[in-house]
């Protein structure tokens, strides 16, 4: 599908770091991930109508993955997040109810992350990137169902039904192993290493204080 935007936002993965292109153009064009290919509006040599932004940021992706974007937004305006290949995203939060979003994939097999904002906003992204090929290997074998695209970025958002606990709750090893977002095996595996916060001990079962989780969490991260 294509829209019409007057501003252009492109975020390219590297390994180290992303390039971030800003380009505006004098009046609303037609746009979309294939028209931004072919008119070089990112990559090595971008060109437009006129280059706003143009940088390369570190540390927009944490140690975990994690990364936040947000933007004030005057006027239609296409933003493209482009992964590293063989990577994509989970646990996406959008906070603009007026956007318009779709997945597609590069001609050099790296997902793109479209966001189309219709109207003036304050928006912010924000989410995980993580490596695997599911949602690429889909949209390589159907690359123009739009229906495919929807569901596998409604996939990628965060999943608001996973349960919510207080601070004085305790988990079992299960509970603890879905809120981290890791298989059993691999919890159990990282627990026998000492990779896991230690459990204690009630009427000899294992069990977890949310609040000691929580904690221990936020210890992790830079």
């Amino acid at each position: 599908m294509i829209y019409q935007a007057k501003h252009i936002i492109s975020i390219r993965d590297h390994v180290d770091s992303v390039f971030l292109l800003h380009i505006k153009f004098p009046e609303q064009v037609d746009i979309n991930v294939e028209l931004a290919e072919i008119n070089k509006l990112w990559g090595e040599n971008p060109s437009g109508s006129q280059i706003v932004d143009e940088k390369e940021l570190s540390g927009f992706f944490d140690k975990h993955g994690h990364f936040v974007f947000s933007r004030k937004i005057k006027e239609p305006t296409a933003i493209y997040i482009e992964l590293e290949k063989g990577y994509e995203f989970q646990d996406l939060i959008l906070e603009d109810s007026g956007m318009l979003k779709n997945i597609f994939i590069s001609d050099m097999g790296r997902l793109i992350y479209a966001f189309y904002m219709t109207g003036s906003s304050d928006i912010v992204i924000q989410g995980r990137k993580v490596k695997g090929s599911y949602i690429e290997s889909l949209i390589s074998t159907s690359p123009t169902d739009s229906r495919i695209r929807h569901i596998l970025f409604e996939r990628s958002k965060m999943d608001n039904s996973k349960p919510e606990y207080t601070v004085d709750d305790l988990l079992t090893a299960d509970e603890v192993a879905e809120y981290l977002k890791m298989s059993k095996g691999t919890f159990q595996n990282k627990l026998s290493k000492g990779e896991i916060i230690n459990p204690v001990i009630i009427g000899g079962s294992k069990r977890w204080k949310y609040r000691d989780l929580v904690d221990w969490i936020k210890e992790l991260k830079p």
